[in-house]
């Protein structure tokens, strides 16, 4: 199991993880979605191409490192560029405790 802090740092492109954390923010696609992952290390984006889960919701998953590069001319070629995980497969999602208990 790895730490979300580790990939980041890491940037293993194309290696396989297993993560666990919690749903912080959802991003719907066309044909895909996305959603954050947090753990006390940090969060990372996880592109799925499963039902997304509900934020606060507790997830295990086992996925592929990615890394998107986007350089910008007016900041003289600096890569701005993130690390995300391609979902491969959700091994287990905790609902989050209800809001209002």
């Amino acid at each position: 199991m790895a730490s979300i802090g580790e990939v980041q740092q890491k940037r293993q492109v194309d290696a396989e993880v297993y993560l666990r954390g919690k749903v912080e923010n959802r991003a719907p696609f066309v044909g895909n979605a996305a959603y954050q992952l947090q753990d006390n290390t940090g969060s990372i984006w996880i592109l799925t191409k499963q039902d997304l889960p509900q934020l606060g919701d507790e997830v295990l998953l086992k996925g592929a490192v990615r890394y998107k590069s986007i350089t910008l001319k007016d900041l003289a070629g600096k890569d701005l560029g993130e690390v995300y995980v391609e979902e491969i497969e959700q091994i287990k999602r905790t609902p989050g405790a209800e809001k209002g208990k």
